[in-house]
């Protein structure tokens, strides 16, 4: 084993390699020069060589890897092997399990090798006839903007497990903001979906639990934060953020990977069929219980509204079709509208995501004239609290420039007695026992996490921090009774939505840390292969192989999952019992017991 290596390109990842892991694959690709440079090198050049090259299998368990790695050893483990013989893989273990990565610079173009191989049918039905193509830029910005100014006036109820209630769906999806020239009802509730995934990730909901003695349990969806503020300083890293996350499921990647390759225009069905076969050799259980033209529709809906592609609408405005046609955001230039006396902003121009949150945070929406916006007491008042103090008036002066002077007077009448809400937060009591340990703690583990001395031994600790104080206390060697004690009638939040989610949002990082690429320790199956092994046919059935050995006599070469791992064997058969080959184990110069089930490969041995 070597040590996990700092980085994850092909080159990293084979420089920390064992010789004998860059030999083996050197000799699989035919290349001369064994180093790690030459073989990156090699991988990157003749890429689409390589994988067309594969067996069958070993091609579908690279179209997993490259749309859902890591994948763990265990049916595929033979084929997995055959990709680590071909640099494409590398496997990273622990005491429990192998897991197989491909190199961070590999992942795209593997991709897009995979992809092209299936867009053939696909740009062989050509190119439809849509009667218009529907552009969606940053929509699903734009729905994250309106939700949070829906939620901000009137939060939502959920479930215990922080599911929305059925009533609550059918008001959010009336909160959207429509999308002209196409039929885009079936796209509700995934809008909605997109929209409060986004603004979860990014700090901007907060769910409120109430405990009132007596009454019962209320979780509620609110916004939190300035949305305006954070999407108007991050316009520029917008839109390649939303492709990030509407690309994060497995599903999606795929899908998009499809288009790319095609470059032009798709029918729907064509291009769902062949998204299915990718789904089936990625092994993604996704959209399988779909027809074609609704599992194409499911997975590029969301890169539709993150701004990545066109769909092209027939004439009663049904999708139909799909292009990739990157939309680009108009420049914002000026204010939005104008404010009359009358206290209706008029939109002059489509709003940008920044303005469209802080138009329907401070004003609703007149019935039958979409670009026309009323201000009223209650919107002013709920801008108020949201955004603080002047923060109605501020806002919209942004968006309609000057006010009126009744405009200006009555907003500042409404808002003056508006104060920033309270909140009663949650807190934990930790009995120390005596004042000297309370002492010792408050200086030791609990430095800075302690909000209140209640007594000599009794001290306070903010509910939402309980894991984080946990955690202290166990590295310190503490225990804590089962259970814990909680005050009731507390609005308790959840920690994964605070302020350093926001953060995230404005330094441009991912909003959950992607999943480790290099996850244990850098194992090379490769290198512990014995010296003269014959290659594993990974299509070989190895229980055929197995029963021509028992007939003939013969030593067979096994890649076996077994509890210490995936070793390679040189056994001789001596008889099948149920599910278990009994048989000589020259690695272990002793008899030993087989399961069946665990052989991932199998090759006869001729001598």
């Amino acid at each position: 084993m070597a040590a996990r290596p700092t980085g994850t390109t092909v080159r990293e990842l084979l420089a920390a390699a064992p010789a004998a892991h860059r030999r083996s694959v050197a000799a699989a690709l035919g290349a001369g020069d064994a180093s790690a440079a030459a073989l990156a090198r090699a991988l990157r050049d003749d890429l689409a060589d390589v994988v067309a090259a594969l067996a069958p299998q070993a091609r579908a368990a690279a179209t997993a890897l490259a749309f859902a790695s890591p994948v763990y050893a265990g049916p595929r483990a033979a084929v997995l092997v055959e990709l680590e013989r071909h640099g494409l893989a590398f496997a990273f273990g622990d005491r429990w399990s192998r897991r197989y990565v491909v190199p961070a610079d590999l992942e795209a173009p593997l991709r897009e090798v995979r992809a092209a191989a299936h867009a053939g049918p696909v740009a062989a039905a050509g190119e439809p006839a849509a009667q218009r193509w529907v552009a969606a830029p940053a929509q699903t910005a734009h729905d994250a903007a309106a939700l949070w100014a829906f939620l901000a006036q009137a939060p939502a109820r959920v479930k215990a497990d922080g599911e929305l209630y059925a009533r609550a769906w059918p008001k959010l999806i009336e909160a959207l903001p429509p999308i002209d020239g196409l039929d885009a009802a079936g796209f509700g509730a995934m809008r909605v979906e997109m929209a409060l995934e986004l603004l979860r990730t990014s700090g901007f909901l907060r769910l409120r639990v109430g405990d009132r003695p007596g009454q019962e349990a209320r979780r509620e969806l609110a916004a939190d934060g300035d949305l305006p503020g954070a999407l108007e300083r991050d316009a520029a890293t917008l839109p390649a953020r939303l492709l990030r996350e509407a690309e994060r499921p497995p599903g999606h990647a795929i899908a998009g990977a499809l288009v790319r390759a095609l470059g032009g225009g798709a029918a729907l069905g064509p291009l769902g069929a062949a998204l299915g076969r990718m789904l089936d050799e990625a092994g993604v259980h996704a959209y399988r219980s779909h027809d074609d033209v609704t599992r194409a529709l499911s997975a590029l809906g969301p890169l539709w509204l993150a701004g990545a592609l066109e769909l092209g609408a027939d004439e009663r405005g049904g999708p139909v079709a799909v292009r990739l046609a990157p939309a680009e955001t108009p420049p914002v230039e000026g204010p939005l509208g104008v404010c009359q006396s009358s206290f209706d902003v008029v939109c002059l121009r489509p709003p940008a995501p920044a303005e469209r949150a802080a138009l329907a945070l401070t004003s609703d929406p007149v019935a039958g004239q979409a670009h026309v916006f009323r201000i009223t007491r209650a919107s002013a008042r709920c801008a108020e609290r949201s955004l603080g103090a002047g923060g109605a008036r501020a806002a919209i002066e942004r968006l309609a420039g000057a006010l009126p002077q009744n405009v200006e007077r009555s907003i500042a009448d409404w808002v003056r007695d508006v104060r920033p809400p309270l909140r009663l937060r949650s807190a934990i009591f930790v009995d120390a026992g005596d004042a000297a340990s309370a002492e010792a703690l408050v200086a030791g583990p609990l430095a800075g996490l302690v909000v209140e001395r209640l007594g000599e031994s009794l001290l306070a600790v903010a509910g939402r921090g309980l894991a984080e104080v946990e955690r202290a206390l166990a590295g310190a060697g503490h225990e804590l009774e089962p259970g814990l004690d909680r005050v009731s009638g507390s609005w308790l939040e959840r920690p994964d939505v605070s302020a350093d989610a926001r953060d995230r949002w404005s330094a441009g990082q991912p909003s959950d840390p992607p999943l480790s690429r290099a996850p244990g320790k850098l194992v090379s199956t490769l290198a512990e292969r014995p010296a003269g092994a014959v290659d594993l046919t990974p299509e070989a059935d190895s229980l055929t192989v197995i029963l021509e050995a028992l007939e003939e006599e013969a030593d067979v070469e096994i890649l076996y999952a077994g509890r210490r791992g995936i070793t390679l064997r040189r056994i001789t058969p001596l008889e099948i019992d149920n599910a278990a080959l009994h048989a000589w184990c020259h690695l272990r110069d002793d008899e030993r017991s087989f399961w069946l089930g665990s052989i991932q490969g199998a090759t006869l041995i001729q001598d």
